[in-house]
């Protein structure tokens, strides 16, 4: 009797055994394939926003991390020949850092035809990580003429993809004996100080003090930033200079001059509050100041941003390489200061509530901060990363 029991035991491990093991092989292959990740269950592909297309979807993680999506115009109704786009809101993101609604901060170009793509930037809204799934529906609100009045339009649909570590910085801007100039900035609120970053690679600094960036009147102060040595070495220092020509700077602080043909990420930070100006050489402090004789109280006038340019006149004065310009109107932290260069040259904004300006450098001038700080370009040509 028991001889019969165990014979039928082993007929019943051998007849569902199988079936046993071919159901956990596939739950194997099928969590494998992410059917049991919630991130993964977030679809991979952007589609919707008729009369566009959206052709690519990008999220960098990190805490300098941002999102770009790019469109493709289609044919647009009512028979209008172009139309104009005002933002793009993200109203459910899945896999981003917060789940809290963000909107673009640049799009270029605003006024578009069919046939023709866009570029859509959000600022500081990175994915939680890298290789994840991130998706979000979204809404771009666009408007176009017709001959009964202009027209007010959204196209909804689901943003998606899959987000990497760092952007891809395809081309940086090469400035022979050239420069970048902002004129008639948009933002002049500079009460709790400043802090200019960028990563630049310099052949030749030429015989004037140039500004690696900088906020100054063409021929007169006041004026801040960081500035390169005027002696044709590559010694950058930080300066702050109020309207009646009183100031501070880090110049002659360095122990040594920096390398041509080398990448460097340059800081300055003003602080009013400590009256302190400070100068950062990838991501640690070099060189510090205090002014005791005259605050050099920040109260500029008229002025406008210039990049590779002489201090005291719109003259391009610096040759090299620049990428990722960054302006706060605070002074960073050690941390946070640390944490940009972290993220490297294709990294973005560290925070984006003081930011005032990025210009990323590659392959134009405009800003990307959502603030409409565009540069016009000189002697610039764009170079491979």
């Amino acid at each position: 009797m028991s001889r019969n029991r165990a014979q039928s035991a082993l007929e019943y491990m051998m007849t569902y055994g199988w079936a046993i093991l071919i159901i956990v092989i596939v739950a194997v292959i099928l969590y494998s394939m992410g059917i049991f990740n919630p991130s993964s269950s977030v679809t991979a592909t952007s589609s919707g926003f008729s009369p566009f297309t959206p052709s690519s979807a990008i999220c960098t993680a990190g805490p300098g991390g941002y999102t770009e999506i790019s469109f493709v115009v289609g044919g647009l109704p009512n028979g209008a020949s172009s139309v104009t786009i005002d933002k793009l809101y993200l109203t459910s993101p899945s896999g981003f850092s917060s789940s809290s609604s963000k909107q673009s901060t640049y799009i270029s170009p605003t006024t578009v035809t069919p046939g023709q793509t866009f570029n859509v930037v959000i600022a500081g809204e990175n994915c939680s990580s890298s290789g994840i799934s991130f998706s979000s529906a979204a809404s771009l609100q666009y408007s176009y003429s017709t001959p009964a009045g202009n027209v007010n339009a959204n196209a909804t649909g689901t943003i998606a993809g899959k987000s990497s570590s760092k952007s891809n910085v395809n081309e940086v801007a090469y400035f022979n004996n050239g420069g970048l100039l902002v004129l008639n900035s948009k933002t002049n609120t500079w009460t709790e100080g400043y802090t200019f970053s960028a990563w630049v690679d310099y052949t030749d600094t030429g015989s004037q003090c140039g500004y690696i960036i900088g906020m100054a009147n063409a021929t007169s102060v006041p004026r801040f930033g960081l500035v390169m040595q005027c002696s044709n070495t590559a010694e950058p220092y930080a300066e702050t200079i109020n309207s009646s020509g009183y100031g501070m700077n880090t110049a002659g602080d360095l122990a040594s001059a920096l390398s041509y043909n080398k990448w460097y990420f340059l800081v300055g930070v003003y602080n009013p509050l400590k009256q302190n100006i400070s100068l950062y050489i990838n991501g640690v402090l070099v060189a510090s100041g205090v002014d005791t004789e005259s605050p050099a109280s920040i109260t500029p006038i008229g002025n406008a941003y210039r990049f590779g340019m002489y201090v005291n006149a719109n003259t391009p004065s610096i040759t090299g390489e620049f990428s990722d310009l960054q302006a706060y109107n605070t002074a960073l932290t050690a941390s946070q200061i640390q944490a940009l260069y972290n993220e490297g040259m294709g990294g973005g904004p560290i925070q984006t509530n003081n930011l005032i300006a990025w210009w990323p450098l590659d392959g134009n001038g405009n800003d990307y901060s959502g603030n409409g700080n565009n540069g016009v370009l000189y002697n610039v040509k764009w170079v491979s990363s």
